[in-house]
């Protein structure tokens, strides 16, 4: 699901029956009306032993043209961990200040999540608003050993990626597993 204002594009909810179907809306609305996910094959069906999935991976890149993108997202991701704790929810973000992350940090360590797993890999150095540096990934609820993979990946990226001798990569938990 596309998270932001107004975005519109080819979405449907998992196990929708309307495959194809054309969403314009608030991607943090989408979000809510998603969560929990549909058992498998259940197509809304109810009763004794049906079950909601206890896995799914949510994928969020939010256009971040709000100033107030990252509180919302950090709403939005609780709200969203609340309606359905054991998902496994990864987030795009943009790298412009290194200094600026710190709230987004914070805030992602305090989640009520059994982990939060970052990934970030900057270009440039981190230290100008004026153009993208970087990038990072937030992995809320990792999975077991995914820090390993994220760690061979920033490791092969960086060397081929980095423009600037002060470009960094790093993989590090800001809620380390329980």
């Amino acid at each position: 699901a596309t998270t932001g204002r107004r975005r519109s594009g080819w979405a449907r909810p998992p196990f929708s029956p309307s495959r194809g179907s054309r969403a314009i809306a608030d991607g943090y609305q989408l979000l809510k009306s998603w969560l929990p996910p549909e058992a498998v094959g259940s197509r809304a069906i109810s009763g004794p032993g049906i079950r909601s999935s206890r896995r799914a991976l949510t994928l969020i890149d939010p256009p971040y043209e709000r100033a107030d993108e990252f509180k919302a997202l950090l709403a939005a991701l609780q709200d969203a961990l609340k309606r359905f704790a054991t998902g496994v929810y990864a987030v795009w973000y943009p790298i412009k200040s290194g200094r600026d992350l710190a709230p987004w940090h914070r805030g992602l360590a305090a989640l009520n999540a059994k982990n939060v797993l970052i990934g970030e890999l900057c270009i440039y150095p981190d230290v100008s608003n004026l153009r993208l540096n970087g990038c990072g990934m937030a992995i809320i609820n990792a999975p077991y050993q995914f820090e390993q993979a994220m760690m061979r990946f920033a490791q092969a990226l960086h060397p081929v990626l980095r423009c600037h001798i002060a470009a960094r990569s790093e993989v590090r938990w800001l809620r380390s597993p329980e």
